[in-house]
């Protein structure tokens, strides 16, 4: 049986695994820019990115990113934090892959300017769907007299996951910003994929089980992700 290792229904809150985390996404950004120096030429000290405006733009996405997760790990994350989520390396990996093909592209002299002016709106679109649907979410459960009710209002009369809408978006905005929108589309629809197949299965099961024919009615008149299309 599939499992996206998420404790549904499990709402022991636990901090241990939750600070491991946090140190791992906090040094992401901090160990990226000095792989870029490592890796890029013409970037030999920190005031080199510092002193780079796109360069800048692109690891204040990531940055933000990382804000963001560390807001749903502490603030908006009910189940119970295991420690597989806090250490399996997944964000960071990804990143400093992003940041390998951007010294690249960089040493290639590819547009990388250009690149990372439309993937920066496209990674903060992303940030922000995600953001505002969990929001939404954290706020309607929050209140003791929606009990038991489903959520169907917001980002998510539009679609079933729009969280994950907006983090597929700005997943694939990072390879984007490197320079290679080939890299982008695959990452894309990689991440497409992955919801689709392997965290939307145990999501369904788990709703339906709890909401029943509200749930399957409510499924049945909307996309997962993308309006009209999946």
């Amino acid at each position: 049986m599939i499992n996206d290792h998420i404790q549904r229904g499990d709402y022991t809150y636990q901090i241990a695994p939750r600070l491991v985390f946090s140190a791992i996404r906090i040094a992401d950004p901090l160990v990226g820019i000095f792989l870029l120096i490592y890796w890029a030429d013409g970037f030999d000290n920190l005031s080199d990115i510092f002193g780079n405006a796109p360069i800048m733009l692109f690891f204040m996405c990531v940055f933000l990113a990382v804000l963001q997760q560390l807001y749903w790990a502490w603030v908006l994350s009910r189940e119970r934090y295991t420690w597989f989520m806090a250490l399996f390396p997944w964000n960071n990996a990804l990143d400093w892959l992003w940041v390998y093909f951007l010294s690249q592209a960089l040493n290639r002299g590819l547009p990388v300017n250009i690149w990372i002016f439309i993937g920066a709106p496209i990674c903060i679109a992303g940030l922000m769907i995600e953001l505002i649907s969990n929001l939404q979410l954290h706020r309607f459960k929050s209140d003791q007299k929606n009990k038991g009710k489903l959520y169907t209002r917001g980002l998510f009369s539009v679609v079933i996951h729009p969280n994950y809408t907006g983090y597929i978006l700005w997943r694939a905005a990072l390879p984007l910003m490197t320079g290679y929108p080939l890299v982008a589309g695959i990452a894309f629809l990689f991440h497409l994929v992955q919801f689709n197949f392997h965290a939307h299965p145990p999501f369904q099961r788990y709703m339906a089980s709890k909401y029943g024919q509200v749930w399957e009615n409510y499924t049945a008149e909307r996309k997962k992700f993308i309006p009209g299309i999946i």
